[in-house]
């Protein structure tokens, strides 16, 4: 039991990196039941970010990612921004990212209701440990000492036709954009790939308009000119 405990202790500081006398007070805790001195710990490292909080700072670093259903009738983006790169590359990071994306996917999933708020996604409860997107963060930060924050989430529109939605990031995650593309009754997906394609220029584009609607008359007579 001796060893059991040990080993408990190493994982447990290795997965959430609090302190060695930490780990060991939530493991005597939860009576070295592993997931729930996990818990013990995501708690009071989210109380302390809370309190110790300095308020909202200038996040100048961030990735996007991207998740749909398997069928691409839903898709959404997602920007999650730090104070520095080096956070922001991090495995931790990249980590958290993973598991917001996957209580997303599964909200999504359902089909209960597409539209989705920011305020909203913040509250979704991961599914595994009834952690919130919000509790993730502020456990990510007491770890990193940065502030982290989701500063905005796209969801594919909610359309009574049938459609495909396709998303896109770019390799580096700095870029990202979705397209929503009406099909009718003969959803192609078995040429998704090729599809995806017109997303990927759709993003690298950087385009002004998309309908001649939108066009700006000022714009137009001055692209005229040059």
């Amino acid at each position: 039991m001796v060893g059991d405990k040990k080993k408990f202790l190493v994982r447990l500081r290795k997965e959430t990196l609090a302190p060695f006398n930490e780990c060991l007070k939530a493991l005597e805790e939860a009576k070295y039941d592993y997931d729930k001195a996990k818990g013990l710990l995501f708690k009071k490292s989210i109380k302390h970010s809370s309190s110790t909080s300095s308020g909202d700072s200038e996040l100048p670093e961030g990735k996007i990612f991207q998740v749909h259903t398997e069928d691409y009738s839903i898709a959404a983006l997602f920007c999650m921004r730090a104070e520095t790169d080096f956070v922001t590359n991090s495995a931790d990071f990249k980590s958290t990212a993973s598991e917001i994306a996957d209580i997303l996917l599964n909200y999504l999933q359902k089909g209960e209701n597409k539209t989705l708020s920011l305020e909203e996604f913040l509250k979704l409860q991961s599914t595994k440990d009834e952690l919130t997107v919000e509790q993730k963060i502020s456990s990510l930060s007491s770890i990193t000492k940065e502030t982290i924050k989701i500063t905005e989430l796209i969801v594919s529109p909610v359309s009574e036709e049938k459609c495909l939605n396709l998303s896109y990031v770019h390799h580096n995650n700095k870029l990202g954009a979705i397209l929503s593309l009406k099909t009718g009754e003969k959803t192609d997906i078995e040429n998704i790939f090729e599809i995806k394609k017109l997303v990927l220029h759709y993003a690298a584009s950087n385009c002004l308009f998309l309908t001649e609607e939108e066009v700006c008359p000022n714009w137009l007579e001055q692209e005229k000119i040059n």
